[in-house]
């Protein structure tokens, strides 16, 4: 029997030459860094010694959260 479970599935990773054309986040490297330090973006996760990338439910729940704040008016 096949498990379809979608929450034991792994999670994607995004890379950032991704972020801009999959999820629209053009944000420089440092402006990223910058952001995740003070704890407004997710934290990358390092894939290899010189690669980071982010996890895509991470990204797509910031998102989220941004559309959210806009909606609520939080200017």
């Amino acid at each position: 029997m096949t498990n379809t479970n979608s929450s034991t599935a792994p999670d994607r990773i995004i890379a950032f030459a991704e972020l801009k054309p999959e999820r629209g986040i053009s944000f420089s490297r440092v402006h990223l860094r910058r952001l995740w330090k003070a704890g407004k973006f997710p934290m990358p996760v390092q894939c290899s010694d010189r690669r980071i990338g982010w996890l895509a439910s991470e990204l797509d729940q910031w998102l989220a959260n941004r559309v959210a704040s806009r909606a609520g008016g939080d200017a």
